[in-house]
């Protein structure tokens, strides 16, 4: 069981989604013979289901970048995965600002529609447009690029129910900035 494309990554009907969690998951799990979750972050957040679980962690493939020559070139930080309301994006902007220098490369699809658009207009009106480019999801040569020619891997989400691409650029030796949220602290 996981929360990945589940509904919990928001506050909004926090209620209703309580009240589903506590009525029709913890119904349907608990007619299962044995659940496993996928990280200590969805056994948490499932936990209100009261259904007993064991944790078996996510698979990676810690060698699809391994054969990546890095060339970092110093303040060019790459920002990888799906670009959602909870990526915590809003805030690396805003953080942008302060920090005066630095340029974000996001690679990854969106998947709330205007929500790149809203981020850029973010970003343009902090004065910081010019610093964070969004390429939407891009093939593997391209992705190999951007991983060899940047400094580090932002994530700063603000939920996560594993991370699978932080595990990936670590595998890589990509330094990773992350958020203290539970899923980036079990795994780093």
């Amino acid at each position: 069981i996981s929360t990945h494309g589940g509904y919990f990554h928001t506050r909004r009907d926090r209620w209703l989604k309580e009240l589903t969690l506590r009525t029709v998951t913890r119904h349907t799990l608990g007619r299962a013979d044995a659940v496993w979750y996928t990280s200590e972050s969805d056994k948490s957040v499932l936990s209100a289901a009261g259904i007993p679980g064991t944790v078996l962690h996510n698979g990676v493939d810690v060698n699809r970048f391994a054969d990546v020559w890095r060339d970092p070139e110093p303040g060019r930080w790459l920002v990888f995965g799906r670009v959602d309301v909870h990526k915590g994006l809003d805030r690396l902007i805003d953080l942008l600002t302060v920090l005066g220098r630095g340029v974000v490369e996001v690679v990854g699809p969106e998947t709330v529609p205007g929500l790149v658009a809203s981020l850029q207009r973010r970003a343009l009106a902090a004065g910081v447009g010019q610093r964070i480019r969004f390429h939407g999801q891009v093939g593997e040569p391209r992705l190999r690029e951007l991983i060899a020619g940047c400094e580090l891997a932002l994530f700063p989400s603000r939920y996560e129910g594993f991370g699978l691409t932080t595990v990936e650029l670590m595998a890589a030796g990509m330094p990773v900035v992350a958020s203290r949220i539970d899923a980036f602290s079990n795994l780093i």
